[in-house]
């Protein structure tokens, strides 16, 4: 279709907000984003990259790739209705899993949606622990729902005839229009809503729960619409790790926890050996200071800090190299530290002596960071040096 440019709101660059005379970018709202599209003309190529509501009207946001913006110019108006198909799936979809989380989990209530054409996230409350088990129940209705068919209808009423509706779910402080645009899926969910919707509930397709995060009362949980295309593709996933570890699929969340378990036991015992941890270092005197190297390959820096920083603490004139290389990589990590008794920063080590092809950071007392300079000695060149010119 044809269309002409109202008002150029505003230029920035590349970047302008303008308004149609006639436009046909539904803008954001209910927690769906804008449509996008393109407008091109004469004297102009644009992406839409999205359509919100403002004072003025629906306002489209705009990329410019070539010409440009003019009150009054005629342009051939593109909307890209395949996303927008997507995103009233996805928005119908949201619905009906919503109401069958609050349906299925006493105490549970949305109050936040954010809908995206790839993967969508619901926000609720609740001031349990949220469970796979009742996310796959509430799945379960959802799809049910969705495969049943329904008509979803949508019309517009009046605040006073919305607020006469038993059971309708609306945000009443954030609505101030005079027509209240309602959403009805038979007789499963009523809500207030501006996004866009498909006509029947079959449309959908079905949802998949896809992720969930959080803890009580704040939740996040996450779904798409790509049911069977993402069924395959855990599917696939999951015998392979079957076919690794050697067990029946419903052993797999046992025996993961019980590895998680001994993990963590792992991590609280060599917590408490940490600081016991010493190296084979070399020393040497540099103008009154105490400089030590050492390698530790196969460390980390976490597992090697404790023992450093006590180090560095009985011994207040030290200065501190440690190389920590993993397998045959050929770069390494590296800590330097130092006593609180040394005045040097460091931090220049890393920034002036760039045959070290050291990238890191810290304070002037601790810096760590990967270097391909995998010679000890060339670091303690560098700290003689250093230590001599402070």
């Amino acid at each position: 279709m044809e269309a002409k440019i109202k008002d150029v709101l505003k230029v920035e660059g590349k970047k302008a907000l303008v308004t149609l005379c006639e436009n046909p970018f539904r803008p954001a709202g209910g927690g769906q984003p804008g449509d996008t599209g393109t407008l091109e003309g004469t004297n102009l190529l644009a992406v839409v990259n999205d359509c919100t509501e403002e004072d003025a009207g629906p306002v489209l946001h705009l990329a410019v790739k070539r010409g440009e913006v003019r009150p009054g110019d005629v342009v051939t108006v593109k909307v890209d209705y395949g996303r927008h198909a997507t995103l009233s799936r996805m928005h119908t979809g949201e619905h009906i899993l919503s109401r069958a989380l609050e349906r299925q989990v006493s105490g549970l209530k949305v109050y936040k949606v954010s809908i995206d054409s790839k993967e969508s996230s619901i926000y609720l409350r609740y001031d349990g622990e949220l469970t796979w088990e009742m996310l796959f129940s509430a799945e379960d209705e959802a799809n049910s729902i969705i495969a049943s068919d329904i008509p979803v209808k949508i019309y517009s009423l009046s605040p006073q005839e919305a607020q006469s509706l038993p059971n309708l779910k609306a945000n009443w402080e954030r609505i101030e229009s005079e027509k209240i645009r309602i959403v009805q899926i038979g007789d499963y969910d009523l809500i207030a809503c501006s996004g866009s919707h498909v006509s029947s509930t079959a449309q959908v397709g079905g949802v998949i729960v896809t992720a969930f995060r959080g803890s009580p009362p704040e939740w996040e949980v996450k779904f798409s619409l790509e049911r069977a295309h993402l069924l395959d593709d855990y599917g696939r996933v999951m015998r392979k790790l079957l076919r690794k570890v050697g067990c029946k699929p419903e052993d797999l969340e046992p025996i993961y926890d019980r590895l998680r378990e001994e993990k963590e036991s792992l991590q609280k015992l060599l917590g408490k050996v940490r600081s016991y941890i010493s190296f084979p270092f070399s020393e040497e005197q540099v103008d009154g200071y105490e400089l030590l190297s050492a390698e530790a390959p196969g460390l980390t820096v976490e597992v090697a800090t404790p023992a450093l920083k006590k180090l560095t603490e009985e011994r207040k004139k030290a200065v501190v190299v440690l190389l920590i290389q993993v397998g045959e990589e050929r770069e390494a990590y590296f800590v330097l530290t130092a006593g609180n008794d040394v005045a040097v920063d460091l931090r220049k080590i890393v920034k002036d002596r760039k045959e070290l092809e050291a990238k890191g950071g810290g304070s002037a007392s601790w810096v760590s960071g990967v270097t391909a300079c995998l010679s000890v000695a060339r670091w303690r060149e560098a700290l003689s040096e250093l230590l001599r010119s402070s």
